[in-house]
């Protein structure tokens, strides 16, 4: 008999990372894997970042993947390409199996 966390885990798995609902196709250092994505190109300082950084802009990506089809769970300021821009890792945390990955790719100045 199937628990209700064991259905909530398999609804994540099986419904959120579904090409057929709202994951797609994404390269993460070469390993493609289906994945549901937001990006945040932003002017505003990093909210992931402790401090103040007068000019530090960034763009944000949060990916949420199965943990089964990627080796390893990345580590914390690790260099790592999705789709073949570059990020570091800004944290890493699986829940039910999935991994949910928060990278960012720090620029100065202006608007980009």
């Amino acid at each position: 008999m199937s628990t209700f966390k064991d259905m909530v885990e398999a609804d994540i798995r099986d419904v959120f990372i579904n090409a057929e609902e709202f994951a797609e196709t994404h390269v993460l250092n070469d390993v493609e894997l289906m994945a549901v994505l937001t990006v945040d190109r932003t002017k505003r300082k990093s909210e992931f970042k402790a401090g103040n950084y007068d000019g530090l802009h960034g763009d944000f990506a949060t990916l949420y993947f199965k943990k089964s089809e990627y080796p390893r769970v990345p580590k914390h300021n690790e260099n790592i390409t999705l789709d073949g821009k570059r990020y570091k890792v800004e944290s890493c945390k699986e829940e039910m199996g999935v991994l949910c990955l928060v990278l960012a790719a720090y620029r100065m100045g202006g608007a980009g």
